[in-house]
């Protein structure tokens, strides 16, 4: 089984993420040529693009599954999805669609990835922590493969992702040994449970 990451804006994302309960939506685009990079069933994962203040790698936020790939005219595109394509009204869809486009894009012919089964992600992923090469240059996106579809699920969807990332970051800034020099082992995270004591008979 493979994969494809297709890079989407942080408005349309949000949107479904809201206003998931379709049964398949619209991961719409300019390139009208026929989309090959998954067969039916496959998943695909949205890398979503950072608010326009915020700077440094864009993340993994969920993910969809693959139905099939359409040809169509926006006005079709809303006729046959509505707010699946991402917005509320035509209006804001059709102006969206020249916005990134360019004016009169709407009259035009648009490619239409078809998905259904929309997630969010426990985690964010970044896929230079996960071994995953995916260059800023890459506008739409990119196949991958099982090991890295495998990899994405698992931090995506695990509930100690962010504490791994953490003791990745710490061991990788280098606090792995202490001010002596003296080398230390690797991270474990341990808890504890304490009871708290009643002040009085601390002061006692």
């Amino acid at each position: 089984m493979k994969g494809y990451i297709g890079v989407t804006s942080r408005e349309w994302f949000t949107y479904l993420s809201l206003h998931n309960k379709a049964g398949e939506f619209n991961f719409w685009r300019k390139d009208t040529k026929n989309f090959q990079s998954l067969i039916k069933g496959e998943p695909f994962f949205f890398l979503v693009k950072n608010d326009k203040r915020v700077k440094g790698e864009r993340a993994v936020l969920g993910m969809a599954t693959y139905l099939r790939f359409e040809v169509l005219k926006a006005s079709e595109a809303w006729d046959r999805y509505h707010n699946a394509n991402g917005d509320d009204e035509k209006e804001v869809f059709i102006g969206r669609m020249d916005a990134m486009f360019g004016a009169g894009a709407h009259t035009g012919q648009i490619g239409c990835i078809i998905l259904t089964d929309f997630k969010t992600f426990h985690n964010p992923v970044l896929l230079s922590e996960i071994g995953i090469p995916f260059k800023n240059s890459v506008v739409s996106g990119k196949g991958i493969t099982e090991a890295e579809v495998e990899a994405i699920l698992e931090y995506g969807f695990s509930t100690v992702g962010d504490v791994m990332r953490k003791l990745t970051e710490v061991d990788r800034i280098g606090f792995t040994e202490d001010d002596e020099g003296f080398p230390e082992g690797k991270i474990k995270l341990k808890q504890h449970l304490i009871r708290e004591r009643n002040p009085e008979v601390i002061q006692k």
